[in-house]
């Protein structure tokens, strides 16, 4: 996620920041150039400070994982507000083509860097239940998942005193497959349009 920026407000007060989930970070000024209101502002923040040093530009911002992206385009350099916009535009639409944003299926299946079992999504740990005022710990092997592109992520567990070691955590990884490739088939459905998209409602 992009860091926000000093920056100055929209004319009137109001300061519309931004952020989307495609790595950007960028602030819409809808109000300060009429023949662009219809041009998406994504991933470019307007800067205007005077201390410590002046400074009025736009910049590009553009978080990937493992890639980033960060340059400025001041009004002096460009020879005005609007024509250093034009140009942060070109920029940011130039590199967004070379680093697309992931998909959900791309994103679930990229390990993390917390990840201890080796398998995505799957991990050893100890579950707690409470009930009738008592607790008990169990040691399980866990899964989480989400198995439709925009639905609600899952978690489910595998008792490791019930089914043994090496059947629980299998349970838990075949578990995962099985919600990855759901995972895959809703993202490629909704990409079809509508349509293939109503099956995974």
């Amino acid at each position: 996620m992009c860091a926000p920026a000093r920056g100055s407000p929209v004319p009137g007060g109001h300061d519309p920041g931004v952020t989307d989930n495609s790595g950007c970070q960028g602030r819409r000024y809808g109000s300060v150039f009429a023949a662009m209101k219809t041009r998406s502002l994504r991933c470019i923040v307007r800067i205007d400070v005077e201390r410590p040093r002046s400074q009025h530009c736009w910049e590009v911002k553009i978080i990937r994982s493992g890639d980033s992206f960060h340059r400025s385009f001041s009004d002096s350099k460009f020879g005005g507000k609007q024509r250093a916009l034009e140009e942060a535009i070109k920029c940011r639409d130039r590199e967004l083509e070379q680093r697309p944003t992931m998909s959900s299926f791309e994103q679930a299946i990229r390990p993390k860097v917390t990840n201890k079992s080796g398998i995505v999504g799957v991990r050893r740990t100890t579950r707690m239940v409470r009930r009738d005022g008592r607790t008990w710990n169990y040691r399980v092997w866990a899964v989480t998942g989400t198995p439709v592109s925009g639905g609600k992520s899952k978690t489910r567990y595998f008792s490791i005193d019930g089914m043994g070691e090496r059947k629980a955590r299998a349970a838990a990884i075949q578990q995962r497959k099985d919600w990855e490739e759901s995972l895959r088939a809703s993202v490629e459905a909704r990409s079809r349009g509508p349509v293939g998209a109503a099956a995974y409602r």
